[in-house]
């Protein structure tokens, strides 16, 4: 900044040096002249000097000097934003990817220094990424397909412990030589609500015994399914059932048993049910599953081989047990209630037919 005020000085004193000396060459031209004639001549030379001295200094300090200042300072203040962003700000070389600069936010949160961060690339704090893959990546930015990417990965603190992050990368004009400029955002609080928040609402879903739908999750998905079966007229078929006798289990055998054989029972029909089939404990030891795209016929012809495979299974103290089921499909008239009221219905004839069966309404 010295130097480019110095030069407008310089320019100033030139030319006030010349404005000088043409008075001084008028004043001996005007020699012959009275005295009071080379007087005021040589008054009005200096006057006219001074003031195209005033006025070119004005000029040059409104037009030259006072923009530059204005710039500096802005310049600065950018510098400024950048150094002490709360982001991290990561500058790497095109060709090497070695760093060339991280502003305070990144230094802070890797633990490395500036000097420290020179000697490395970004594969020195991304654990996940091989430099194929990471070359894969800034591919598209290199090639001009992408202004910019963002990545969602991990980076590695000096100290070894991780982080998660949010990476928006471009290839930016830094000092007049082509960068990636890298603007991180730390997500770990994020990332740790977003599955502590999943963790909840799994939990919150799903019976805490046998870890299939709870009833609240299933009546949800009821309703779901139920409007979309009469709204475009596909099939749906409801089976309930329960364990037979399961009281004299726990009255004989202990609730601990008992429990264990809900977990066991729950566990087989799980893995025998098809992927769009929707199982829950409806309550105690009565179930139910929701079959979308199941007619009345496949619904029973499953819930038969549910009920064989349930009788052949055994359980430690409790040897083995059979379950009834009451299966329906769902009708155009039909509403939720009474789709669900004639499934409990069909459950109860099969309990009065002898339990172990299977029947339809």
């Amino acid at each position: 900044m010295a130097k480019l005020v110095k030069s407008p000085q310089m320019l100033i004193s030139l030319f006030g040096f010349i404005m000088l000396n043409i008075a001084i060459m008028s004043s001996a031209y005007l020699c012959s002249l009275q005295l009071n004639t080379i007087f005021w001549a040589l008054s009005i030379s200096i006057s006219i000097t001074l003031l195209s001295y005033f006025i070119v200094k004005y000029i040059i300090r409104i037009s030259v000097i006072e923009p530059m200042i204005r710039s500096e300072r802005r310049s600065q203040s950018f510098r400024d934003i950048i150094e002490n962003s709360l982001n991290e700000i990561f500058i790497f070389d095109k060709e090497s990817l070695h760093f060339t600069y991280i502003n305070r936010g990144a230094r802070l949160n890797t633990g490395y220094s500036l000097s420290e961060m020179k000697k490395m690339t970004p594969l020195d704090i991304k654990p996940e990424f091989t430099k194929e893959r990471f070359l894969q990546t800034i591919s598209p930015l290199l090639k001009g397909e992408k202004e910019q990417i963002t990545i969602e990965t991990t980076h590695r603190r000096k100290d070894g412990t991780d982080y998660d992050v949010d990476i928006r990368l471009q290839l930016m004009d830094v000092d007049g030589e082509e960068k990636f400029v890298a603007i991180i955002n730390d997500i770990t609080e994020r990332n740790q609500a977003l599955k502590a928040k999943e963790k909840f609402f799994k939990i919150s879903i799903h019976d805490y015994l046998t870890k299939i739908y709870n009833r609240k999750r299933f009546d949800e998905l009821y309703k779901q399914e139920f409007e979309r079966a009469i709204r475009y007229g596909v099939s749906l078929s409801l089976v309930l059932f329960d364990i037979d006798d399961f009281k004299q289990i726990n009255d004989n055998c202990g609730h601990n048993v008992g429990d264990t054989v809900l977990q066991g029972l729950a566990d087989y029909v799980r893995k025998n049910l098809r992927d769009s089939d929707i199982f829950a404990r409806w309550g105690g030891e009565e179930f139910v599953i929701l079959m979308p795209h199941a007619d009345l016929d496949l619904a029973k012809q499953k819930s038969e081989q549910l009920r064989v495979g349930i009788e052949a299974l055994s359980f430690v103290d409790a040897n083995s047990v059979t379950c009834s089921f009451g299966v329906v499909e769902v009708l155009k008239d039909d509403t939720i209630i009474t789709a669900f009221k004639r499934a409990d219905e069909a459950l109860y004839q099969a309990k009065h037919a002898g339990k172990n069966t299977v029947r339809s309404i």
